[in-house]
């Protein structure tokens, strides 16, 4: 279907149109956007999935609050252009990941003498801790000290209610914890 018409759907103000034509682009979109990310080398069919959907999210977002009036390329680059913005999001919450991993597991390490440099960085891990929410707390203890995966922490947290929001309550806590820990 041509640009033109998918915009004139997307700016009818019928929802049923609106949809139509998001579905039109995903289908269209969705292809170059697993086969680029997939040159990345570093991600998998679920990390693709999921910056997808948020990239998608972002994209109706915008078009259903008048976006098609700042259009200024193409659906299929302004998506790539959203896209490159939640690769670069999720890179630095990955990276974030990373470090509190790391940080866990030097807070694991069994030390005869433990340096001073690592007391205050567990003391500092710890305070910090405390001072994040009982989910937060709760929910970072499973995944990084008892090492449970998203779903293995929805059969002891089923507020969480799917594996996806169980990923981004994650990341939301690691955050805070990292705003708190001045990171």
């Amino acid at each position: 279907m041509e640009q033109d018409d998918l915009i004139r759907m997307l700016d009818s103000g019928d929802d049923e149109q609106f949809n139509r034509a998001l579905e039109i682009i995903i289908v269209e979109n969705i292809g170059p956007f697993f086969s680029n990310a997939k040159k990345r080398g570093e991600v998998n069919h679920e990390d693709i999935n999921d910056v997808f959907q948020e990239t998608m999210i972002v994209f109706s977002r915008k078009m259903k609050n008048g976006g098609t009036k700042i259009l200024t390329s193409t659906i299929s680059a302004y998506i790539a252009g959203i896209g490159a913005n939640k690769w670069l999001e999720f890179f630095r919450k990955r990276e974030a990941c990373k470090e509190f991993s790391d940080l866990f597991d030097l807070a694991e390490e069994d030390s005869d003498e433990p340096d001073d440099e690592k007391l205050v960085l567990i003391q500092q891990l710890s305070n910090n801790l405390h001072d994040l929410s009982p989910v937060c707390q709760k929910l970072l203890k499973l995944y990084y000290w008892e090492d449970l995966s998203c779903l293995e922490i929805l059969e002891i947290m089923p507020d969480l209610r799917n594996e996806g929001n169980c990923r981004q309550r994650k990341f939301a806590c690691i955050e805070k914890l990292r705003k708190l820990m001045g990171l």
